[in-house]
């Protein structure tokens, strides 16, 4: 039987607030799983520009922070591979929170956000509302740019300029 240990108690508490929150002021639906002794919630959500794209969330509950990641529901072809390589590595020098990740070998494209609060802290709402909510605002951000790239509309070097600035030309 595992003991429970400081950290185990910090990592339920943090599940259950946030939980809680995805229930409640969300409403978003998920799986709870457990794996080597860390917590998971999973699920997907449907948003977007387009209001029709489909992001799959998880978020990895540690001790000292949550893991919240989401990514694009479409399969970069092998083909393209180098050319998003690219256009990843060029969005993340830009980022300052948070960072795009290119998953090669499944050919997924995830956002992937770190926090370090915790969740029994004060104003925890409007932090945590934040905190769900950016790796889908920054996924339809890029969309274009990624699909721009993917269907070879235009190089990395012009795609970025769609989700850097998205309201320009």
């Amino acid at each position: 039987m595992k003991k429970n240990t400081k950290e185990q108690r910090k990592c339920n508490i943090n599940l259950r607030i946030l939980s809680d929150f995805l229930d409640k002021k969300m409403q978003w639906r998920y799986a709870r799983e457990e794996f080597q002794g860390r917590y998971h919630l999973v699920g997907d959500v449907v948003g977007g520009k387009r209001n029709i794209q489909r992001y799959s969330f998880k978020f990895d509950i540690l001790d000292e922070g949550v893991f919240s990641i989401a990514a694009y529901p479409f399969i970069v072809p092998e083909t393209r591979t180098k050319d998003i390589c690219e256009l990843v590595v060029r969005i993340n020098n830009k980022m300052w929170d948070g960072k795009f990740d290119y998953i090669i070998d499944r050919g997924k494209i995830q956002f992937r956000l770190f926090q370090d609060f915790d969740l029994q802290q004060s104003q925890i709402m409007s932090r945590l509302t934040r905190f769900v909510n950016l790796p889908i605002l920054i996924l339809n951000r890029f969309l274009d740019s990624f699909e721009d790239v993917l269907n070879k509309k235009s190089s990395p070097s012009e795609a970025i300029k769609k989700g850097l600035f998205p309201n320009a030309g």
